[in-house]
């Protein structure tokens, strides 16, 4: 009996440890540049957002409608919301063609007022600084969720031209032709036209890696919670 609990718990170990070995690799060949391009562009955004929020500090009117109005949002709420908003990013791949995880570059827009406005209301340098770590923290998780949406949205591009109808082409009149006129040999050319078509379309035929997807989101959640944390 503890032989068999043994072995289902190294399977279980290999099957983590091939979940996760599959994954790096996914990363490096299709992931990796992607994540850097994204991270890089929303870094970009958030330093000139923080900027933007930061010179404007000196309207006091500004500063009072700030305090007046906002609450603090519970942690377990705001993580929440950024949970949603991770998956969102990635499974709006699931559209062909649009590319609409793209829109979470400006992610580092909400960061950048988010961490002014706590600024505002806590008025310390040094938890300052630590929000902005924080934030370039969670800005690694999101820009993975935007890249894994943008290879997502890729993927289901591929399929759709897989399993599109073509419309009647060419290749279907000089089919009709050929067969009135009993033509053997034109047809052959037709059936070889088609086939090496179909060859190439074959090549569209990919598959959704919905478990690398899973395993993708978790690790962008853990970086997102670290970053909060800090």
């Amino acid at each position: 009996m503890v032989d068999i609990k043994e072995n289902v718990i190294k399977k279980k170990k290999i099957s983590l440890k091939s979940i996760l070995k599959n994954f790096i690799k996914y990363y490096k060949e299709n992931l990796k540049v992607k994540h850097i391009v994204c991270f890089i562009i929303m870094v970009i955004i958030f330093a000139l957002s923080l900027n933007l929020f930061y010179t404007n500090l000196n309207n006091q009117e500004a500063k009072e409608i700030i305090t007046e109005s906002v609450k603090g949002v519970p942690f377990i709420s705001s993580l929440g919301e950024k949970i949603f908003l991770a998956f969102l990013i990635i499974f709006a791949g699931f559209t062909p063609y649009l590319y609409i995880s793209v829109i979470g570059l400006f992610c580092g827009y909400s960061l950048a007022n988010n961490i002014i406005i706590n600024y505002i209301l806590n008025g310390s340098t040094t938890s300052f600084v630590f929000m902005i770590i924080g934030g370039v923290i969670q800005l690694i998780g999101f820009s993975l969720c935007v890249a894994t949406g943008i290879n997502y949205c890729r993927i289901s591009t591929k399929r759709r031209k897989f399993s599109s109808n073509t419309t009647y082409g060419l290749n279907d009149i000089k089919s009709t032709f050929y067969n009135l006129k009993n033509d053997k040999e034109g047809m052959k050319k037709v059936e070889e036209s088609n086939r090496k078509k179909f060859e190439e379309k074959k090549k569209y035929n990919v598959k959704v890696p919905y478990l690398t997807f899973i395993v993708s989101f978790i690790i962008s959640i853990i970086f997102v919670l670290v970053g909060m944390v800090i």
